[in-house]
């Protein structure tokens, strides 16, 4: 692992989504967890192990034109980081945007632990044009 800091590793994290889109490749995501990495979307479900979390992702992928993370803040102390972010994402012919918060539980720079939390009504109420 590089000497980056677990700020700088969330904000490279969150810079890499477009690229994850234009190339279909999550292994770009992948790179950024541990084995036993902990995945919640705290109003819906939890994933476990990369494998889920890239099993998670791939109906996203192929029903979405693009997805970003725009960062607008990130405190870190330690291993625990927290990041405040806005989601854009075009999800069915419907362009998205849905405020969340991010806890990230860091080991040697990855990820082990990712807790996110947001309004579920409110992405549902955008796709449903309300």
């Amino acid at each position: 692992m590089s000497n980056e800091s677990n700020h700088d590793r969330i904000a490279s994290f969150c810079s890499i989504w477009p690229q994850v889109w234009q190339q279909q490749n999550l292994q770009l995501m992948l790179d950024y967890f541990t084995d036993d990495i902990v995945w919640q979307d705290i109003p819906v479900e939890t994933r476990s192990g990369k494998q889920a979390c890239a099993d998670f992702m791939m109906p996203f992928m192929t029903k979405a034109k693009y997805f970003r993370m725009e960062p607008r803040n990130i405190v870190a102390n330690g291993d625990l980081v927290m990041l405040e972010r806005v989601d854009y994402l075009e999800f069915k012919g419907v362009d998205t945007v849905l405020p969340v918060v991010a806890v990230f539980e860091m080991t040697d720079g990855k990820i082990r632990r990712w807790r996110d939390y947001f309004d579920l009504n409110m992405f549902e109420r955008q796709l449903a044009g309300k």
